[in-house]
């Protein structure tokens, strides 16, 4: 019985330290990342040590290091997502207060005034054609200086060519092509 507690408190042991290593591995990943900018500097001393003592605990900490980063990455992205978020309703407050102060000046008569340290007037909008709704525009009975031709644009259906190309089928000047290998991590 006292065998099974040793052995139980040897394997807690082993396992903080395995834990502790693993934490040391990840924070010496991120130190080579920074100092390389991200690039794999194959001189630089710490990472070719580090690929020369290749382990599994090396593997690991990788997989720590990277599950590490896409958690902050979609943390960033979702505090992106909560700025815009709030970006949005302070424009719209904005708007909608820009949208009161033009009725104001209009209830008032003025198009120009001075409150206190501000200068508001009321500006047109910028000039742009309309065509009435629901009628038809014969072009011929326009004058041909305003008429514009737009010629169709051709290029590759990449997706019909991908296809042929996949049932074996030559297309000039096309190839499937693959992208780098990544490593998934699950």
């Amino acid at each position: 019985m006292t065998t099974t507690s040793t052995t139980s408190g040897e394997q807690r042991e082993d396992l903080r330290r395995s834990v502790e290593k693993l934490y040391e591995l990840t924070d010496a990943i991120e130190e080579i990342y920074e100092s390389t900018s991200g690039e794999v500097d194959w001189r630089s001393e710490s990472l070719q040590r580090w690929i020369d003592d290749a382990s599994s605990n090396t593997v690991e900490a990788l997989c720590q290091f990277a599950a590490q980063m896409d958690a902050e990455a979609d943390a960033a992205k979702k505090e992106v997502a909560r700025i815009e978020a709030f970006r949005g309703r302070v424009e719209n407050k904005a708007k909608w207060a820009e949208r009161l102060l033009l009725d104001v000046l209009r209830k008032l008569g003025v198009r120009k005034i001075e409150v206190g340290t501000w200068h508001v007037g009321i500006r047109k909008g910028a000039a742009s054609v309309k065509q009435l709704e629901g009628v038809e525009v014969d072009l011929g009975l326009l004058d041909p200086a305003l008429v514009r031709t737009i010629p169709a644009k051709q290029e590759p259906d990449r997706k019909a060519i991908r296809a042929a190309l996949e049932r074996g089928e030559e297309v000039p000047a096309f190839y499937v092509a693959f992208g780098e290998e990544y490593v998934v991590i699950r």
